[in-house]
């Protein structure tokens, strides 16, 4: 059997599972390198599905019983809930621009919310609605006006507490 001399390119291939000693295709269950989420990092996850609004109903509570606020290129909603958990929902609807444009915005939510999340209380959903001219602004641009929508929903949740409560808008009890 002849040596073959091995390049990097096809070690590299080889390692995730690209190729064969011979070029053949070779499937695996588990990619070597460790799993995607390990490749990516703890900063790099997506959150846990339970830390995601995950269907219509609960977005809508959020618009409908929530408290809102708004800057140029986002309205952010808050709404208390029971889990202690601080979830994510997103809207960008195609108002915002091509599908391209849309998914940009959307990753420079998930990053901003990952860096300014803490801003807002433990115990709330919160939903990021992106308003047209949204992708001209850049990340830069979002992220401080999410920084700053977050300062005033914690602001006005702290003070009012009513305003967030699941029994509705100006509400201190549930009935």
């Amino acid at each position: 059997m002849a040596s073959v001399t091995e390049c990097p390119l096809t070690e590299a291939a080889r390692c995730c599972g690209v190729a064969g000693e011979r070029g053949e295709s070779v499937l695996r269950s588990e990619p070597p390198c460790g799993s995607s989420a390990e490749r990516r990092g703890a900063e790099g996850r997506a959150p846990a599905r339970r830390a995601r609004l995950t269907n219509r109903n609960q977005f809508l509570a959020v618009r409908r019983y929530g408290t809102s606020v708004r800057s140029r290129h986002l309205v952010a909603a808050v709404l208390e809930n029971d889990l202690g958990l601080r979830r994510l929902g997103l809207t960008v609807s195609s108002r915002v621009g091509s599908a391209v444009a849309r998914n940009r915005v959307k990753r420079w939510l998930r990053e901003a919310f990952k860096r300014h999340g803490e801003e807002l209380p433990d115990g709330v959903d919160v939903v990021l609605i992106a308003r047209a001219g949204s992708p001209d602004a850049g990340y830069h641009q979002i992220s401080s006006e999410l920084r700053d929508l977050a300062v005033r929903l914690r602001r006005e949740t702290c003070s009012n507490k009513g305003t967030v409560s699941r029994a509705g808008k100006g509400s201190d009890e549930g009935g």
